[in-house]
């Protein structure tokens, strides 16, 4: 999009100048206008030779927080009374993230145009998903848009905060086995090549362990870009697996079978799917739709299919208690018995925010103690390696000593 440099008069006759993005000189007089200011003198902006913050932003993406700020800040403006219009335009020069700045400049003019706010949004889905849309559309619709806003936004707060939580987590074991790496690799590469040189001299018999740590070693600093490349590419495949339908379906498997953090996985999944589903219920949309949209949302590949299916079954007349009882190793008793009451007194929506409520609870409390269950296991997986690099190097030290 464009973006010309302006000279304006507010109503004291006061000049202002800026620099706005604008599709064409009527948009911005349209814009200014809405200020309070009148246009007369306007020229395109030259094009900076600086880097291109959108370039860097395009593969960064919009930080969720953002994206949470943004629908705030919307809600309140929109409740203030403000025009959607107005409301988009004063947050697009509010935001200090570029693209995001251009994305909602882009979604104002769809709507300037006539489009509806849902199908100006779903233009960006890298941006807004799809459980955001549909809310929005729902607004739209019913003419609930300020509450809406307003649910979505508490929504994707509750979401950022259970994600910033299991990161939280997962950040202490993950930096400590990233040291764990690293040391490894060094001794690999500087230390293990200066005791072979010893052992070899002293032409002294090396046991299994010995041999295997310097043929590691060897492969290092001999073969080191070779294996650089190797891992690279071994991570891509890896990656790529991961992406396919078998390779999504076995690796949720396999989270849902492991100890602690296969409860984690199926709380937050619950959590996620209670939360979303009262949600779109309180907003107006039907229990089937809900279910499709929520099915979208969910991490786990086992619990999507459940609720898809959830979705089908429900239109013809199943209760949504009795089609989730089917998949008992995915929902608890306590999960089908609140759905039951929720369903049996009209009241699924309020049933399942106190459900979505209670599992964010226990994923606090269990991530709280998270780093007091993974240190011991940490300790005894680096006292299994620094053992065994002991004893790898000890015996033969052992032998040179005989040997004397």
């Amino acid at each position: 999009m464009p973006q010309y440099s302006y000279k304006a008069k507010n109503k004291n006759g006061e000049i202002k100048t800026g620099v706005l993005d604008a599709a064409n000189e009527a948009f911005l007089r349209k814009k200014l206008k809405g200020s309070g200011l009148a246009l007369f003198s306007l020229k395109e902006a030259k094009k900076s030779k600086d880097i291109d913050l959108e370039f860097i932003t395009k593969y960064l993406g919009v930080p969720q927080l953002e994206i949470i700020t943004f629908v705030h800040l919307l809600t309140v403006m929109v409740k203030a009374g403000l025009s959607l219009s107005k409301s988009l335009d004063a947050l697009a020069r509010q935001t200090t993230n570029a693209r995001f700045a251009k994305i909602i400049s882009a979604v104002n003019i769809d709507v300037a145009k006539g489009n509806s706010f849902a199908d100006s949004l779903a233009r960006h889905p890298d941006v807004f998903d799809d459980l955001f849309v549909n809310m929005v559309r729902v607004g739209e619709l019913s003419g609930t848009l300020d509450t809406i806003l307003e649910l979505s936004a508490e929504q994707m707060r509750k979401d950022y905060d259970l994600k910033s939580r299991v990161k939280g987590a997962m950040m202490y074991p993950a930096v400590i086995l990233l040291v764990m790496l690293a040391v490894g690799v060094v001794v690999m590469v500087y230390i293990i090549p200066k005791l072979t040189t010893i052992f070899t001299s002293m032409n002294v018999p090396l046991p299994a362990s010995t041999k295997l740590l310097i043929g590691i070693s060897d492969m290092l600093t001999k073969h080191g870009l070779e294996v650089f490349g190797a891992a690279l590419a071994l991570g891509y495949l890896f990656r790529m697996f991961l992406r396919s339908n078998a390779g999504i379906k076995i690796f949720d498997k396999f989270i849902l079978k492991l100890p602690v953090f296969g409860d984690i996985s199926k709380k937050i999944n619950i959590a996620r799917f209670a939360r979303t589903t009262s949600s779109l219920i309180k907003g107006g949309v039907s229990i089937s739709t809900a279910l499709k949209t929520v099915s979208k949302t969910l991490s786990n590949y086992y619990y999507k299919e459940s609720i898809n299916i959830a979705a089908e079954k429900i239109e013809k007349g199943d209760t949504l208690k009795d089609i989730l009882a089917e998949r008992e190793s995915l929902y608890s008793p306590l999960v089908l018995q609140m759905i039951e009451v929720g369903e049996e007194t009209g009241s699924l929506d309020t049933i399942l925010m106190d459900l979505a409520e209670f599992y964010e609870g226990e994923i606090n409390e269990t991530t709280k103690n998270l780093s007091t269950i993974i240190e011991p296991i940490l300790m005894v997986i680096m006292g299994i390696a620094v053992g065994f690099f002991a004893i790898s190097m000890i015996q033969p030290m052992y032998s040179i000593g005989d040997s004397i």
